[in-house]
């Protein structure tokens, strides 16, 4: 109803002076309105609206994610790590990958000493590459002196 709009505008307006109180929300014509009343108006054309939103930001988040794994996967592709580290021996091994001892070339750490984790990417399971993929996007903004960071 164009009520109920005009309670849910005036309570989220950015501004906190021009902001509704909660006495002023309890005394709007909305919420005044007999549950009666209220009772008798039918929904459903909004739930079909609502499951609709729903189905469409869905497949907006699927689109975003699919945009996501390809650019980090070209990212990734397009990176040597012999141009930024000096590979030193392996000193341990996994099922899907080696960690081995590196030193750094790049210019904010030269001659810092890394551990660097080659992921065989050709024999993980697809159910990992999901995680995987979400973990790189989630340890690529992470900047603290005490998490190890992924470059």
């Amino acid at each position: 109803s164009n009520n109920a709009k005009d309670l849910i505008s005036k309570m989220l307006n950015v501004n906190q002076t021009e902001r509704i109180t909660a006495v002023e929300a309890l005394n709007h014509d909305w919420m005044k309105t007999s549950s009666q009343f209220l009772s008798q108006r039918s929904l459903n054309g909004t739930l079909a609206k609502l499951r609709g939103y729903n189905a469409r930001r869905r497949f907006k988040a699927a689109i975003q994610c699919v945009i996501l794994a390809n650019r980090l996967k070209n990212i990734i592709l397009a990176r040597d790590i012999n141009d930024h580290y000096r590979l030193g021996p392996v000193f341990a091994q996994g099922t899907y990958s080696i960690i081995r001892e590196g030193v750094s070339k790049r210019p904010d750490s030269i001659g810092r000493e890394v551990a660097i984790k080659e992921i065989s990417n050709s024999s993980l399971p697809e159910s990992d590459k999901m995680s995987l993929k979400a973990e790189i996007d989630v340890m690529l903004e992470l900047k603290h002196p005490n998490v190890i960071q992924l470059y």
